[in-house]
């Protein structure tokens, strides 16, 4: 499902035939936002609406084609056009990246209860930035079967004035919503902004593995004239890199859109684009056409949901 002149369109990412377009409510006329999915393959939740964004849900069949139309969830006017978030797999929370009130430059994490709106947020005690999100199931073992206790991986680049600590504190962390206390920070530090492939140093776009087990995220380079960008897979546990994982894309400002774009549960089989379209088997890549629309390298992650 790609965003495209405020629609939310669906692809056959085999043959690239469009399967279904889904227009925008009347009350939202500048069209979606923001798309995200769940576990299923299946299950899509769009933003939609200038100002504080309204969230809908929508079901996909076999085929493609609608077999639950749009339904608005219950989610505080909170979110804006431009805030990040991502859907549990197993559809029951979504998480809002959020700028804390007062208009400090310091996020929030909200998760929200799509049963009944409940929500429940968490802060850094310093200022900083979420810069992505994806979920796990911890339990999950197969895609479509879910333990009902998700953990959320984000991306946190702190602010902190001491920089020894911001970097301490910086990188991809993995947040249990089921755990006590509200702090951003005890989270746990699964892969560090420290984190470093060759001449690739900096962390955007994580896709955590729905059982828990790798996390494919881009990374570029910043030395010399001509940028680079790759996915690269890291073990979940460790935190340590496995592997540049697609060939490497030219990011100098004129690239495409580089990351990982889905992942079955074990982490065995993964799609990405970054310069080359293909699939991923273990260390293995393979270019296939995936008719992805990849826009220039800057757009951000909630374009599309896979």
């Amino acid at each position: 499902m790609v965003l495209r002149r405020g629609n939310a369109v669906v692809y056959d990412w085999r043959t690239g035939r469009v399967t279904a377009v889904i227009r925008p409510p009347r009350t939202a006329p500048q069209g979606f936002t923001g798309v995200a999915a769940a576990g299923d393959d299946r299950t899509f939740v769009l933003a939609a609406g200038a100002g504080h964004s309204s969230f809908y849900e929508v079901a996909l069949g076999q085929l493609g084609t609608v077999s639950r139309s749009l339904a608005q969830l219950p989610v505080p006017a909170v979110a804006n056009a431009g805030t990040s978030f991502a859907v549990s797999p197993d559809d029951s929370e979504l998480a809002l990246a959020l700028p804390q009130p007062g208009g400090v430059a310091t996020d929030e994490i909200m998760v929200v209860s799509l049963s009944d709106g409940a929500t429940r947020i968490w802060r850094s005690p310093d200022p900083g930035s979420v810069y992505a999100m994806s979920w796990e199931d911890p339990l999950a073992l197969r895609q479509e079967v879910w333990s009902g206790h998700p953990r959320l991986l984000f991306g946190w680049a702190d602010a902190a004035r001491a920089h020894r600590v911001a970097r301490q504190r910086s990188g991809l962390r993995l947040l249990d919503p089921a755990a006590p206390g509200t702090s951003l920070l005890g989270s746990r530090l699964v892969i560090p902004a420290t984190a470093k492939v060759g001449a690739l140093t900096t962390l955007n776009y994580p896709l955590i593995t729905a059982a828990g087990t790798f996390v494919f995220a881009t990374m570029t380079s910043h030395a010399g004239g001509n940028p680079q960008a790759a996915v690269v897979a890291f073990s979940a546990t460790t935190g340590r890199p496995l592997g540049v994982v697609t060939p490497l894309a030219d990011e100098s400002g004129f690239g495409t859109w580089c990351g990982a774009l889905w992942a079955n549960a074990s982490g065995s089989a993964v799609l990405a684009a970054c310069a080359v379209q293909g699939m991923v088997n273990g260390p293995h890549f393979s270019a296939e056409n995936l008719h992805f629309p990849a826009p220039n390298f800057g757009v951000g992650s909630n374009f599309f949901a896979w």
